[in-house]
């Protein structure tokens, strides 16, 4: 009997846990849309109007060593307050590029993250699937309403790194018409 409930319970494990195992290994197909945020961590995520408004103040900071970080896409709204920030409606094309400075770009050390306050959410993983080259290139980027914070690292091969930081406010979401 302690043999067949011993079974019992491994079958019951496998049969739980395997469909954990392909949610979380699943691959982004190109008809798929790109969730920056899903509801819940937009929620830990969004930025209240004190929090949006307030700047960093970077007294006679050295120009980075490490790559350029180019947002290309969307456009940003104003780059006169630190961070800058974008004003765009959701879904948003992402362009990003990464050039050269003093040394070749090292695509490996990329980290993006969704930031408020202490806490620090990993982005790279779903982004990874959309790096092209030495640039980050995903349309139709679903994003929740709401002010975030982005935050950008890269390094060359040798080691020089790069950090940039973008303040994201998305107006409305647009429904998809299917």
């Amino acid at each position: 009997m302690e043999r067949f409930r011993s079974r019992l319970i491994k079958v019951a494990f496998i049969v739980t846990a395997l469909p954990m195992v392909i949610i979380s290994t699943r691959i982004i197909t190109a008809s798929e849309r790109l969730i920056l945020f899903t509801p819940q961590e937009a929620e830990q995520l969004r930025l209240s109007d004190t929090e949006w408004k307030r700047k960093t103040f970077r007294l006679a900071e050295p120009v980075p060593k490490g790559p350029v970080i180019s947002l290309e896409k969307p456009v940003l709204t104003d780059t006169t307050v630190e961070p800058p920030y974008v004003e765009t409606s959701s879904p948003v094309n992402l362009v990003v590029l990464f050039k050269e400075r003093n040394a070749p770009v090292d695509m490996n050390s990329l980290q993006v993250f969704g930031k408020k306050g202490i806490l620090k959410l990993s982005l790279t993983e779903r982004l990874k699937p959309y790096l092209k080259g030495t640039s980050l290139e995903a349309p139709d980027v679903h994003v929740p309403k709401g002010r975030f914070l982005v935050e950008v690292l890269i390094q060359d091969v040798d080691g020089q790194k790069t950090q940039k930081s973008y303040r994201l406010w998305i107006m409305d979401e647009i429904k998809d018409a299917k």
